[in-house]
C-alpha cells in the first residue's frame, strides 16, 4: 500500500470518525490463540471486525485432528468450524465459562498484550507485527532468567542484523487486510 494514500485517508477523517466506539475500521484485529500446552499464536489479520476468511487463512494450517476450538460468540468462528468440521465450543456473550471450558487463559493473554503495548505509548499499525513478534518472544521466554534472555536476544540480533537492510523497514508494506479502505 502506498503511504501517501494512507496519509490521505487519515487526514480526511473528521472529528466524529476519530471517536468511534467498539470494533471499527480504525482498529487492527490481532488473532490470538493459546492452547493448554502454552503454545501461542498471534498475528495481525485485518482492520475492523474479523471475517471467516481471515480465520481460515491464518489458523487452519495450525489445527490438528484433535483440535477443539473454544471461542467467544463471534459468528465467524462458527462459520469456519462448520465448514471444516472442527469441534467448537462457544462461550456465550457476557460469560467467561461454559461447562468445563473457559476463556480465562486467552483473556489473561490479551491483558498481557495490552500491558506490553502500553509501554510503547501507541504503536504504528505498519510495525504492529514487529511489536507482536517481540511480545510473543518475551511471553515464550519469560520463564528464563534475564541473563539468558539477554544472551538469546543478542545472539538473535547479531545473526539477523546483516541480513535485513534498513530499506526493508522504511518501505515495509502493511501486513494485514485493509478490506478495500484505500480503493
Amino acid at each position: 500500500m502506498e503511504t501517501e494514500k494512507i496519509i490521505q485517508v487519515l487526514k480526511t477523517l473528521n472529528e466524529h470518525q476519530k471517536k468511534k466506539r467498539g470494533v471499527s475500521n480504525q482498529q487492527v484485529c490481532c488473532l490470538s490463540c493459546v492452547d493448554r500446552n502454552n503454545n501461542h499464536f498471534l498475528q495481525t489479520v485485518c482492520v475492523g471486525r474479523i471475517w471467516a476468511s481471515h480465520i481460515e487463512k491464518s489458523l487452519l494450517p495450525h489445527f490438528t485432528e484433535d483440535t477443539v476450538l473454544i471461542t467467544d460468540s463471534h459468528r465467524a468462528y462458527k462459520t469456519v468450524a462448520n465448514k471444516h468440521k472442527i469441534p467448537l465450543k462457544q462461550i456465550p456473550s457476557g460469560k467467561h465459562t461454559s461447562g468445563g471450558y473457559s476463556l480465562g487463559h486467552i483473556n489473561g493473554y490479551h491483558h498481557n498484550i495490552s500491558d506490553f503495548m502500553y509501554l510503547y505509548h501507541g504503536v504504528s499499525s505498519k510495525f504492529l507485527d514487529y511489536y507482536l513478534a517481540l511480545f510473543y518472544w518475551v511471553e515464550k521466554n519469560k520463564h528464563k532468567p534475564y541473563i539468558e534472555q539477554a544472551y538469546d536476544i543478542i545472539t538473535l540480533l547479531s545473526n539477523q542484523a546483516k541480513k535485513i537492510p534498513l530499506n526493508k523497514f522504511k518501505n515495509k508494506p502493511i501486513s494485514f487486510d485493509l478490506k478495500g479502505m484505500l480503493s
